[in-house]
């Protein structure tokens, strides 16, 4: 039997403090505080990796899947030793003090693998695939540490509430809900408050300080003797649910299916993310906005679940049902996105042209939550029932508790990396979120065929799991020729291509103009005022320069921007566009481009700009950069003072960079930008009515007189303005 340490505290307010309840309180609000420093360090640096390695869905994969892998690791860790520690507290003290010092050398440990990355890129072949492995392991470095500190704590706090309390269901449940709404304010603020005020540094320093916080709290009250002696033993009978016991078979059934939800769930995630980003034009908010949704929605499914714990209830139903629930509900939200241009079509009847709803927040932030939230709930519902059905009535929780854990984080990793890099290249979004809802319902049949008795009410949930699957390719609308049509008279899609992280579609109005869209957005057409702009911005760089030998293009669109520069002559163009789709449809809109893929002076190289640039240390006479909204998805990169820095240093002495700026911002949003433009740029000067930026490494102001000398010098045949 354990002898009681002396207490610091006043015996009656030691006993009081550290009541049960009060107990599970205090530790729920660590995991409040804890989860939020978690997903600030999440947003912090998914925005500077995403700087540093460009935007695509190799990367994100990647970096999620790192994240993941760490807190698997440090699931299957406590797992091994949770059950060992009298004072598992205090471990966690020690593993949130950590977590902070990691969380502040993270910014540092970025900049020191920044130089080994390119290091290594310049030394491997021409390989997207050795690329992402680069970049996998770059991010896995990162993260890997904090990250398995991370999965070390929950177990370490359940294991401690159970010893304390004694309450499994309980403990498990609420704990789990503290820790992830602390997740969701975390993210919220650092996507749209702490990032924008603070900058980086000072949100990773403050996320530390919540780890190092709650760190020395818990230190200093396991350390000082202010916990009172844990039980010997834990009763089986307080860690179940009341009358209900199951197999070793179906406990083992458990697990196995609970990491292959696990798996189906990042997946879902990847899904949505790359859905979502092509319907909102994208920035880090819209970003925020989709992981405050899934987070609530894990938080409220848990929380939801715990008075049903001490029901009698046949778990083994219940959980069955809400696998078979999720894919239901997946299938049905891949049906509300497609409504997305509709929707927007709808509620802009009678407004001005111009006017949109995709990206403003008003509209982003219901549209988000009904799509997601849904499925999501039904997630965190998921964990504490699983926990219960592996856990329940055994005297080895913490071990337990860590396995249900680890299997489900380690079926994340897998089923991040399969989405990003597999799944959704190979048989595309739609296919994709069929097969994944085909894994929920697989996941419920591995349970029903451990259990001996087939129950009515897992087969009724099996049947129409099955049902759904077999309907849903029936009934689905085409998610991206919906989009892409929209609610617009007369549009009609004549070409279409889905790929790893966009879709591209050409319509037809009925004028028979053609029209390019990525991602449901507007990117050009092959006539009208819209060409015309874009050939103007391809010449206006050549025409300023006084010599330009070569240049180089980020981003083709129809292709008009390049198409007006290469027809300088001596002129050597680089084209560097990410999506392959945009290469295809190029062909399409030659009215426009004046054939420019076929042109000798014209070279293509398929990266992102910013990458390129990054890995190359060749200068250029013109940059230019083709017209791209600041508000898609990873464009904002392209408008941040770091890329114009980067892009100063890619330009020689009386280099030329021209981009355009969207004139139709707010005003106050539109002066911001031109100010960071200013900020590396200092002597820019500002062209077509605020819509276009110049700016230069040397004073550049030429007269209208040098101008219109060039253009006479340039003028050929085949040079025309649409």
């Amino acid at each position: 039997m354990a002898t009681a340490p002396p207490a610091v505290l006043a015996p009656s307010l030691a006993r009081r403090l550290w009541q049960p309840t009060v107990l599970t309180a205090v530790l729920g609000l660590s995991l409040l505080l804890t989860g939020a420093s978690g997903l600030i360090y999440q947003v912090v640096w998914f925005r500077v990796l995403g700087l540093t390695f460009g935007v695509t869905v190799h990367a994100t994969s990647a970096v999620l899947a790192a994240f993941m892998a760490g807190l698997a690791l440090g699931s299957l860790l406590a797992a091994r030793v949770t059950d060992r520690l009298r004072w598992p507290l205090l471990a966690y003290g020690l593993a949130e003090l950590s977590i902070g010092v990691l969380g502040l050398l993270s910014l540092p440990a970025l900049e020191a693998l920044q130089p080994l990355y390119r290091a290594l890129a310049h030394r491997l072949p021409d390989s997207l695939a050795l690329v992402t492995a680069v970049r996998f392991l770059v991010a896995f470095l990162i993260m890997l540490a904090p990250t398995t500190l991370m999965g070390v704590t929950l177990p370490l706090v359940v294991r401690g509430a159970v010893l304390q309390a004694g309450n499994l269901p309980r403990a498990v449940s609420l704990l789990y809900a503290a820790n992830t709404f602390g997740a969701i304010t975390g993210a919220f603020l650092a996507g749209f408050v702490f990032l924008g005020t603070l900058g980086v540094p000072a949100t990773v320093a403050l996320a530390a300080a919540l780890n190092l916080g709650v760190g020395l709290l818990w230190l200093g009250l396991a350390g000082a003797r202010w916990l009172p002696p844990p039980t010997a033993e834990i009763d089986p009978q307080a860690t179940a649910a009341p009358a209900f016991r199951v197999s070793p078979t179906v406990a083992r059934a458990v697990l196995f299916s609970y990491g292959l939800s696990g798996f189906v769930a990042l997946a879902y995630e990847v899904v949505w993310t790359r859905v979502l980003a092509g319907i909102l034009p994208s920035t880090v908010y819209a970003f925020t906005l989709m992981l405050c949704a899934i987070l609530a929605g894990i938080a409220l499914g848990s929380w939801a679940m715990e008075p049903l714990l001490r029901r009698r209830l046949n778990w083994v139903v219940v959980y069955v049902a809400l696998e078979v629930a999720l894919a239901v509900v997946a299938l049905l939200s891949l049906a509300f996105l497609a409504q997305a241009t509709r929707l927007e079509a709808f509620f802009l009847r009678g407004a001005p042209e111009g006017t949109y709803l995709l990206g403003r927040p008003q509209f982003m932030l219901p549209f988000t939550f009904v799509a997601i939230f849904p499925p999501a709930l039904l997630m965190g519902a998921l964990f504490p029932v699983a926990a219960l059905l592996y856990a329940a009535g055994q005297t080895d929780v913490g071990r337990r508790i860590g396995s249900v854990y680890g299997a489900n984080v380690l079926g994340a990793v897998s089923g991040s990396l399969a989405a990003g890099l597999l799944l959704i290249p190979t048989v595309g979004v739609q296919q994709t979120l069929w097969l994944l809802a085909a894994g929920n319902v697989v996941a419920g049949l591995v349970v029903v065929v451990a259990e001996r008795r087939l129950r009515r009410g897992s087969a009724l949930a099996l049947a129409a799991g099955a049902a759904a699957l077999l309907l849903a390719p029936r009934l689905l609308p085409d998610l991206y020729v919906t989009l892409s049509e929209g609610d617009a008279r007369g549009l009609r899609t004549i070409w279409l291509r889905e790929g790893q992280e966009t879709t591209v579609s050409v319509v037809r109005a009925p004028d028979e103009r053609l029209y390019l869209k990525i991602n449901s957005q507007g990117m050009g057409a092959d006539g009208g005022p819209q060409a015309q702009f874009h050939q103007r911005l391809g010449h206006l760089g050549p025409l300023l320069h006084t010599n330009p030998r070569d240049l180089l293009i980020i981003g083709l669109g129809v292709g008009a921007t390049a198409g007006a520069s290469a027809l300088h002559p001596g002129l050597a163009v680089t084209v560097v566009e990410l999506v392959p789709g945009v290469i295809d449809a190029a062909a399409l809109f030659e009215r426009a481009n004046f054939g420019v893929l076929s042109r000798p002076n014209v070279r293509l190289v398929i990266d992102d700009g910013r990458n390129f640039l990054l890995l190359r240390d060749q200068q250029f006479d013109i940059i230019e950069a083709d017209p791209i909204l600041p508000r898609n998805a990873g464009a904002a990169n392209l408008y941040s003072a770091d890329f114009y820095r980067l892009v100063r240093s890619r330009l020689r002495d009386d280099g030329v960079f021209v981009q355009w700026v969207d004139p139709t911002l707010p005003l106050a949003a539109h002066q911001m930008m031109v100010r960071t433009f200013l900020s590396v740029f200092p002597g820019a000067t500002l062209w077509e009515n605020g819509a276009i930026l110049v700016g230069s490494r040397l004073p550049l102001q030429p007269s209208p007189s040098q101008l219109e000398a060039r253009l006479r010098r340039r003028i050929w045949c085949s040079v025309r303005l649409l």
